[in-house]
């Protein structure tokens, strides 16, 4: 995603990623599943999403297949 995050977070599905919040930093847990995803494209998703970690994950996920 070279343009940054241009959709908004709709909580239409949900990505089992069984990650505990206590666990582990949000941005983290994203950076390890979008390894080539620039951290600004990932702070963009969360902020887009309110912090919710499965909610970013389906919109980056979504904006992948576009690619």
């Amino acid at each position: 995603m070279t343009e940054g995050i241009e959709q908004s977070c709709t909580p239409s599905l949900t990505v089992s990623t069984e990650v505990n919040s206590d666990q582990e930093d949000p941005l983290d847990y994203l950076k390890q599943l979008f390894p080539h995803t620039a951290t600004k494209d990932l702070e963009q998703a969360l902020e887009s999403c309110g912090g919710d970690t499965n909610q970013a994950a389906e919109l980056l996920f979504q904006g992948k297949e576009r690619d």
